[in-house]
């Protein structure tokens, strides 16, 4: 039986009062706009919320919104330009929409829409229009006339092609399409001169047009978990552009040297590429701060890597064939560069003291084992390099002595950016004294396939997983979002499960990769046989955010306890970091039960 915790010190009436909630809906109306009723009843909230009553987890809507609901809706979207579908169990779009002519903003996220009708045209004011996770495979050509829109998101579709004239959007400033089904972009994307954020993670695209070049203010650029082959030269003609995420593009094989034309650019990453060279223009950007390149085929790295005077902070590269000599010059220009963290695993250092002889590591390397090759990120980082224990103080590479080993190991989950997360919080964690010592094990899945949840390419995460836990008395697992997910997929080889806003039922979410109904409902039920075979206590956290309290409704293991924090939003986990809560959350999962 699940349980529910309010995640303050409040009393349970007054906090349970404050959080945002829906009232259970009625019947269905028309069939032509709503889809079928779902017929299963909600939790007996009441009881298993240990009396804190079916407002701590938002008394979630499970059945489509009524007709009288949906004239509701449309009286207030009338005076105030907002209108809010979203979650609404629609299959189609409601016709009396586009009667509201001056609607400023319109979400239908969440629902079962497979088209978006041409009437969509008739709304020439909107400038935010919001349809991800819906069932929509095309767009129509009328979408391209709203002249004013600036924000369109389409994530977690079934979208194969975008409109040719999408260029015609000129005052589009954010566009999300990840998690759909694209294998190309139409030409016209360059004209988008307006846009700083464009978002194409877990795709299927294979190239870029040429014209990506003319997007001279886009600042943010995802492209990870795609299919790309090779990267256009123009590219670097975006000026502007302060983050570009690759990884997770095992065909792309090299980067072009103009790529050096992107003189604004900070954060990067192409991990997971197959790269067997890169540039030296992208080593030597003025602003580069952090980039990420393991798991390629790198041998070498241009003599820029580490110069005097670099931007860089942190270069990961964990996971290549560097030879002996590219390692020396990398330990020695960690040496003279304290300011910068270098990635390296223990198989790269005892390659560079087997060919050159002993190598002094430095404390700003930080070493790691890599304990697969892929797909995805398995990076096992000791207690000793977590806590920032001297390198003087550890065993040498050359002396091939594994670090001491702790008792307990935490899987941590990236989430969706496709990224190790957690690493900044769990420094913190192992700097409290009443912490004993654990090792972590980063996990990454750059390709935003929710960890192949339904489909057999699960076990290329589970067999890693298995291998590693079964060194470790206790194993705890922790994840946010599609990270959570992860945590819940593989409760079944832990001792304790922290997950932050989870997707479970992704048929409902809007949050989601690209995949079919009966993949869909594949990783819905590993997840709850998962849990159910967890050893010990299952803690889920979500914030009054709907969509992610109805997330966790379907999770009904005795071991499952949901905590529900005042905060509205999915990035719940960066909030409570924020408020020093996270760190304390974490911490206490460590300890002994």
């Amino acid at each position: 039986m699940m349980r529910c915790q309010l995640a303050s010190s409040q009393q349970p009436g007054r906090l349970a009062r404050r959080l945002k909630h829906t009232t259970q809906r009625g019947n269905a109306a028309s069939p032509n706009i709503l889809g079928p009723q779902r017929r299963r009843d909600p939790p007996n909230l009441h009881q298993r919320c240990n009396g804190v009553g079916a407002a701590a987890l938002g008394q979630v809507a499970w059945e489509p919104i009524t007709p009288k609901q949906l004239a509701l809706k449309l009286g207030v979207a009338a005076s105030t330009g907002k209108l809010d579908l979203s979650g609404c169990g629609l299959r189609h779009v409601p016709p009396e929409v586009f009667d509201i002519t001056d609607l400023e903003e319109l979400s239908l996220a969440g629902n079962g829409i497979e088209e978006l009708p041409e009437g969509i045209a008739s709304l020439p004011c909107l400038t935010k229009l919001q349809l991800a996770g819906n069932e929509l495979r095309r767009l129509p050509t009328a979408l391209t006339t709203l002249q004013d829109l600036r924000g369109l998101w389409l994530h977690g579709n079934a979208l194969e092609t975008l409109p040719e004239d999408l260029g015609a959007l000129e005052a589009l400033e954010l566009l999300s399409l990840a998690g759909n089904a694209l294998r190309m972009l139409p030409w016209s994307v360059g004209d988008l001169h307006a846009l700083r954020e464009l978002n194409l993670a877990g795709n299927a695209l294979t190239a870029l047009p040429g014209s990506i070049g003319g997007l001279r203010g886009l600042q943010t650029l995802s492209l990870l978990g795609n299919r790309l082959e090779a990267v256009p030269e123009t590219l670097g003609a975006l000026g502007a552009l302060r983050e570009l995420w690759l990884q997770g593009n095992p065909g792309l094989g090299a980067l072009p040297e103009e790529l050096g034309g992107l003189t604004a650019l900070t954060h990067a990453s192409a991990a997971d590429c197959g790269l067997a060279r890169v540039p030296g223009s992208l080593l030597a950007l003025p602003r580069l701060r952090t980039l990420s390149l393991y798991g390629n085929r790198l041998a070498t790295l241009p003599a820029e890597a580490l110069q005097q005077g670099t931007s860089l902070r942190r270069l990961w590269l964990e996971g290549n064939p560097l030879d002996a000599g590219t390692l020396a010059s990398l330990i020695a220009g960690a040496s003279m560069s304290q300011d910068v963290t270098v990635g390296l695993d223990e198989s790269q250092l005892q390659h560079a003291a087997a060919s050159v002889g002993a190598v002094p590591i430095p404390a700003n390397v930080q070493r790691s084992e890599i304990l697969a090759p892929g797909p995805g990120l398995f990076k096992l980082v000791r207690w000793a390099g977590l806590a920032g224990i001297p390198a003087a103080a550890r065993p040498s590479a050359t002396q091939g002595a594994p670090l001491a080993a702790a008792e307990t190991l935490l899987v941590a989950f990236g989430s969706a950016p496709g990224v190790p997360n957690w690493a900044g919080a769990l420094k913190k964690v192992a700097a409290r004294p009443e912490v004993a010592p654990f090792d972590v094990l980063f996990v990454v899945d750059a390709a935003r396939a929710w960890y192949h949840g339904g489909d057999a390419g699960i076990e290329e995460y589970a067999a890693p997983l298995r291998q590693a836990a079964s060194c470790y008395h206790r194993v705890v697992l922790l994840g946010d979002s599609m990270g959570g997910t992860a945590a819940l997929l593989f409760a079944g080889q832990a001792t304790k499960v922290v997950a932050f806003c989870p997707q479970v039922d992704l048929a409902r979410s809007a949050i989601r990769p690209a995949g079919p109904a009966p993949w869909r409902a594949a990783l819905q039920r590993r997840v709850e046989e998962s849990v159910a075979a967890c050893r010990g206590v299952v803690d889920v956290h979500v914030g009054t955010w709907e969509h992610d309290q109805e997330q966790v409704q379907g999770l009904e293991s005795g071991s499952v306890v949901v905590h529900v924090h005042p905060v509205n939003s999915h990035r719940l986990s960066a909030e409570l970091a924020r408020s020093g809560e996270l760190e304390v959350i974490i911490a206490g999962s460590l300890m002994p039960a």
